[in-house]
């Protein structure tokens, strides 16, 4: 392709390529967080079954994150509990209170989560302390009806929209003001607003490609298919071992929707109207999102390869 645009060199040097074997001393698991796209159960399945020390908001939800070191927190009681490093990294002053701290470096965290791509990579990794990447990505319409209702009654996120519910779906995926119009391609690329075009495609593309261990939810198959295949090859790549016995359980139980403890629904999910792929809402989102849908085509083949990879990538060393 062309040049890289200097402000995605960051991700040239600081992202290790998926294909290059993993090195314990240097790189630091990344799971970018594409939202409503699983993204909240897979951080409880790593923080709760695999036992994984996190960093992601929690720093800043319990108000941690105002000390000038990094520290380990635990929530919850018995041995029970879910293990985070006093950071946020959600939030633009939280990657640079990170950077400052030296996250990557300390190795304090097992995975480190983070939804805005370039300012992450930029402020959390270097050359020496890289970050290794991999997502869970959902077809992008499923995802766009997903957060058209979430954002009518996520009071506490900050994308909350009561006036969301006075709006059709139709009205919503017309509306470039709400709709969040390829979300993936812009955050990859660090064009959070003004045009996408389909040179930002094409290198979103190749970030993907050669940087990421691509995860697939699907929205049809509740719980089962490639989002439990996803789940296992990370825990393959990674050597995250959720292993036989209770991490399994735990596991299966978050894939299945039953909680961590098989308690019924998961946190964030909530049941609404599906629109099949002829539906004048299913075509508006889909026109919407014309470059994340390529995004997600080309993705849903990465996966394929990289299944493939994987098998012969000897990931026991």
């Amino acid at each position: 392709g062309g040049q890289t645009p200097p402000r995605l060199r960051p991700i040239e040097t600081h992202l290790a390529d998926v294909t290059e074997p993993l090195d314990p001393t240097r790189d630091t698991a990344y799971f970018w967080h594409v939202h409503k796209a699983a993204g909240t159960a897979m951080a409880t399945m790593m923080s709760h079954c695999m036992d994984l020390v996190l960093a992601n908001e929690a720093g800043g939800y319990y108000g941690w994150d105002d000390h000038d070191q990094l520290a380990i927190f635990e929530v919850g009681e018995g041995g029970d509990g879910a293990r985070y490093v006093n950071v946020d990294t959600t939030s633009l002053d939280g990657l640079k209170r990170a950077h400052d701290l030296g996250l990557a470096r300390s190795g304090m965290a097992d995975v480190i989560v983070a939804a805005r791509f370039v300012p992450a990579v930029e402020q959390l990794f270097d050359e020496r302390y890289r970050g290794r990447m991999f997502a869970l990505l959902r077809h992008p319409v499923e995802r766009a009806v997903s957060m058209y209702y979430y954002r009518q009654y996520a009071t506490w996120e900050p994308t909350y929209e009561p006036c969301l519910s006075e709006m059709t779906v139709l009205e919503y995926a017309r509306n470039p003001r709400f709709v969040e119009g390829n979300w993936m391609v812009r955050t990859l690329t660090d064009k959070m607003v003004g045009e996408v075009t389909r040179e930002d495609l094409e290198a979103a593309k190749e970030i993907l490609r050669r940087k990421c261990l691509v995860g697939i939810v699907d929205g049809s198959s509740e719980g089962g298919g490639r989002m439990a295949e996803s789940v296992r090859r990370f825990d393959a790549y990674f050597g995250f071992s959720a292993g036989p016995g209770e991490k399994k359980v735990c596991t299966d139980n978050l894939l299945h929707d039953r909680g961590v403890h098989g308690e019924g629904r998961g946190s964030n999910k909530h049941s609404h109207p599906h629109y099949g792929p002829e539906s004048p809402e299913w075509k508006a989102l889909a026109k919407a999102h014309e470059l994340d849908m390529e995004l997600y085509q080309y993705a849903e083949g990465l996966f394929e390869v990289q299944g493939a990879l994987l098998e012969e990538m000897d990931l026991s060393t």
